[in-house]
Parts: structure tokens; sequence; C-alpha cells
């Protein structure tokens, strides 16, 4: 016996058991509802199905969920089951039981409408032949577990009733096919018809009834190979002849019957093939009637021609005349038209007369002479030509950053030959990158270099162009390439504020004083301090305003030396620390 487990219904088994532990414990009623579920369907396949219908007992309305088990007699496996209710989920597999159950709760009136009985699954059946035994009617086992209702109530068998469970029969059939291999109909009456792998078999073509399985099958038609015959070809029977038709006899073969292709009716001596009007022997093979005689006299088309152009026959050759042969044809006879003879290369049939070509730089020239198109003679001979005369040397790329330059010369007439190569740009540096705010310009000197380690000539070979470079801040210098060279390059230097000095450091009760003179390069400061020298784990206090020039620092230590600087800032440029001094708290 074949037993089918699929993953898929323990999955659901798992989430419908959720959903079950989900909803609350009702009170169980003592109505009887052993008989509320049934069985419909018959099986007459190896796979088939039934269904499980849900009789409504009486006193239970608003049901949303059903738990029974199936027990089907030997011989019988059901593969799965398909739940028939819309928004129902189901779980089989354990112990032989069926739970269906509402997943959204709704109930089943809500989805159906009021009804005596509803359909609420489908078995899928697997038969197994050896097991299942004899046909008729087959015994199922179904114990109702639960049905539980929306008022609240689970619906428990009836603990008064003597049992619980109740036998279902349903029809089943094995089929019998007892007239042999080309029977399609079942025996036993159960109404299933199969495809027969063996053909009906005829005694006679016109038999209505099966040799072979006894059924009543249709006549067929009596077949012959040719027209005349008398005997049928498939069944031996004696039938009547039919006439031949079509077809057309010769003078050496009968007529060809277009139904059987058979020959019949005789030779038609008077039917003979001549090939051509002049032909005066009959073409079929084998014919013996005399020689005809003809009207239409022999043609030829060329006068050299020795056969005739209308029966193939051996004819006297004719002489050619008349036409003129140059250079490139033969003389045409002015009789039939064809060329003959040899060609004259002295006579050109198409000579045309040239003067002479001087010749350029981009082009050669020519002597005097002819050239006849027919036969292709030119007499006329080729002058080289010149030399090209190129100017000045000339910039015909630019030199970048990327790329190497040429240096080329050009001809009156446009060709251009190459000169040298301008090594590319390879190094752009300022130098200097950081100043000191003065209140003055500042600009540093530009060094370019190619690939080759020579520098470039200022104004000859590139601009310099300076913004921005007075005020604290980042400063452009932006070099502009010339003559041999091409392009753009900008570069950056920075300016950062003009650097302070303390001009005061006094000490206080856990705390100091420091005074510093005023920047109006930046726009605040930042006091550093720390007992170490070295400014190690120092703090910072800042200062927003470049007017601030002093500040007191507290919540120090007491009795303590402090190592003190100061610097100007604006945004993120800042200036160089003052020197630091060093005071030492109350």
């Amino acid at each position: 016996m074949r037993i089918f487990n699929k993953i898929s219904s323990i999955i659901l088994a798992l989430c419908m058991a959720v959903s079950l532990f989900a909803v609350p414990t009702y009170a169980t009623t003592d109505v009887d509802v052993k008989d509320a579920i049934s069985l419909s369907g018959t099986i007459t396949d190896l796979e088939d199905e039934l269904d499980v219908n849900l009789t409504i007992p009486a006193g239970i309305s608003g049901i949303r969920g059903v738990q029974f088990k199936i027990v089907m007699p030997e011989g019988f496996t059901i593969n799965s089951v398909e739940s028939a209710i819309d928004g129902w989920g189901v779980d089989f597999g354990t112990k032989d039981v069926v739970v269906l159950n509402s997943e959204n709760y709704q109930t089943i009136e809500e989805i159906f409408g009021t009804k005596d009985s509803y359909k609420i699954a489908t078995l899928n059946v697997v038969t197994d032949l050896a097991e299942a035994g004899e046909n008729g009617a087959k015994t199922a086992e179904i114990t109702v577990i639960d049905i539980t209702s929306a008022n609240g109530n689970d619906n428990k068998p009836n603990t008064n009733s003597t049992s619980v469970n109740k036998e279902f029969q349903f029809s089943y059939c094995a089929h019998k096919y007892e007239d042999g291999p080309c029977d399609t109909i079942c025996d036993n009456g159960c109404g299933t018809t199969r495809v027969s792998t063996v053909a009906h078999t005829h005694a006679n073509c016109e038999d209505t009834v099966c040799s072979v399985c006894s059924q009543t099958i249709e006549a067929k038609t009596h077949q012959r190979v040719y027209c005349d015959d008398t005997t049928c070809k498939i069944c031996n029977a004696t039938i009547e002849a039919q006439s031949h038709t079509g077809g057309t006899a010769t003078c050496v073969k009968e007529k060809e019957c277009t139904i059987c292709g058979k020959a019949y009716g005789g030779v038609d001596l008077n039917n003979h093939n001549y090939s051509s009007d002049c032909d005066t022997t009959c073409d079929n093979e084998g014919c013996t009637a005399a020689p005809r005689v003809t009207a239409v006299s022999h043609s030829r088309n060329y006068c050299d021609d020795t056969t005739c152009k209308v029966c193939g026959d051996a004819i006297a050759a004719l002489g050619h005349t008349g036409g003129t042969a140059n250079c490139k044809d033969k003389a045409k006879c002015t009789v039939c038209g064809k060329a003959y003879g040899e060609i004259n290369k002295n006579n050109h049939k198409s000579a045309i007369n040239y003067n002479a070509v001087a010749a350029t730089c981009t082009n050669e020239g020519s002597t005097a002479g002819f050239k006849c198109n027919a036969c292709g003679v030119d007499t006329r001979k080729v002058v080289n030509k010149k030399a090209h005369s190129y100017g000045a040397n000339y910039v015909s790329k630019a030199a970048t950053e990327k790329a190497t330059g040429t240096i080329s010369k050009k001809c009156a007439c446009g060709d251009v030959a190459y000169v040298s190569t301008i090594a590319k740009i390879t190094s752009i540096k300022l130098s200097k990158t950081t100043y000191t705010y003065t209140g003055k310009s500042l600009k540093p000197s530009v060094t370019v270099k190619d690939s080759k380690g020579n520098k470039l000539v200022k104004d000859t070979d590139y601009t310099v162009k300076y913004s921005n470079n007075k005020k604290v801040g980042k400063a452009t210098v932006k070099v502009t390439f010339k003559g041999k060279y091409s392009g753009t390059k900008t570069l950056t230097f920075k300016i950062n504020p003009k650097a302070t000095k303390i001009s005061s450091l006094k000490a206080g009760k856990k705390a100091f004083t420091v005074k510093y003179s005023k920047q109006t390069s930046g726009s605040g400061y930042e006091i550093q301090y720390s007992t170490s020298s070295k400014f190690k784990s120092a703090k910072t206090v800042k200062i927003t305003k470049n007017k601030t020039v002093s500040k007191t620092v507290k919540k120090l230590k007491a009795k303590k030396t402090y190592y003190v600087r100061v610097r100007v800032v604006k945004g993120s440029y800042k200036s160089a620390w003052s020197a630091s001094k060093k005071v030492k708290t109350k």
C-alpha cells in the first residue's frame, strides 16, 4: 500500500494548530453530532475523489470549524485533503484526523448561506488493486471529534450514544473487459469506457460485428488494386469490376488508366511523334511506320551551321561575307550577322588625341598622344610628380598635460609633413603653498617642466593670473598655456592669519588671566593651556570675536603651574602659536 506524506500538509497543520490554539475555549454542549459527516462519490480509477459533506445537526448554527477522523478500508489510502470552503484551511496527516477551520472567523453560513448540508472538502483517494479486493460497496469509518460554532460552543459527540462511529459505504469497481483486448466497456456495469490498443477485426469488409470481441462495428468499403479487379484486396471477397478511364494511346503504347495506372485499350497506329516540322521519322521507340513526306525545308541560324535548327539533321555549311574588322571586333557577316575571321590591331575603333599635361606635386603629368577606348592602347607616357615645396614650421598640435604635441610643415598643395614632437607637460608647481597674512598681495612663483625636464618660459609658453591672494583664506593661481602648449591649470595656496603675542599672564585663585595683542586678519582666537610644557593633554578655549583680547580661565587647580599659548583663527585657517608663557595659580 502506498502512503503519501506531503510537506505542505505538515506546514498547514502547524498553521492550523496555532490558529486553533489562538481561539478561546468554549463550553461543551450535549448535541448529538456523530452523523454530521458523510461521504459521496464512486471510486472507478486508481486515483479518484470522494466528497466530504456536512449535515447541520439540530440546535447548531454559525459553524466555523470541523474536526473528524476517517479510516478507509484496506486497499484505499487518502493521498490528500482539499478544503471546499473559501477561507477555510485544512490539516490532515496526524492519525487520520482531518481539521477544517475558518482562517478569518467567517462561518459556513456567512460564506454559502443557510442550507441543510454543505460540501466541505474533497478526499484524493489512491487504490491498491492487489489489496482492494472485489468490486462492490466498500465501508469507511467516520468519527466526528468536534464541530465549533460561533455561539461559543464546542459541539462534541453525544456522550449518551452507544457509538461515536459512523460507517459509510462507497462504490468501487476494479473494471473487467471480458470480450478481449479490443473491448472498451467495463463488464461490471460501472459505465467506464477505455481506449483499446487493439483494433476491431473484420472477417469481411461488409461485416458489422468484430470477429475478436463480437461488438457491433462499422462496415468497411471493399478495395481493389486495379479497376477491373473482381477480388477485394482486404478480405478476398468477390466484387464487381469497374471500367478504366483516361490516358492517351500512341503508335507503340496503350492508354494508361488515370485511376489505377493499368494499360488498356490497345495502341493507336496513327498517333506518331515527330520532333519538328521537317522531321520525317517518328521518334517513338519501336515504331515501324514508313518515313513521312514533309513540306518544310531545313534552316540554319548562321551561314557556317552544319545542323538544321528545326530537325537537327546534318546540312552543308555556307561561307560568311562582308563586314570590316577593327582593333576590338572581328568582321560581321552581312548575311547572318555572325562575327568571323581575325581582329585588325592597326584599325583603332575609337582613338582620342590628348595634349601634354604638366606634372605637379600632387598629380603625375603625361606626354601628348592618343588613347583607343575600344582596345585600350594608350601612346602617352607618364611624367612623374614634382617634389613638395614646404613652408615654415608651425605647431600643428599643441602639447598638454595629457598628450605630446607636434611641429609640422605644409606644402602649398595642402600636404603636411611631420617635423618634430613637443614633449608633454609633466610638472606645474608653486614655489610656496603656505603664507602668513601681510596685508599685501602674495605671489608665489610658478615652475613648469615638460617630460624631458625642460623648463617652460613664462609669458612665452604660459601666463599666470593670481586671485584672492591678499586676504586670509585660499588663494588661486591660474596658469594658461600658449604657443606650443594649450590648456589651463589651477593651483592654490593658503594664507593664514598673522600670529599674536601674549602681552600679559597673571595668576588668580585657581585661575589665570591672559592678555594678547589684537589681530584683524583673524575672526577669533584659540587659547591653549596645559600643565605640560609640551602641551600634552592640553585644553583649548575658543574666542569667537577678534575684539576680545583677554580671557580669564577658571576652575583650575590651586598652586599649579600652567603653560599658556595663543593663536589667531579664521574658519579653518590658523596662525602659528605664540611663544608660550607659564603662570602658577594661587
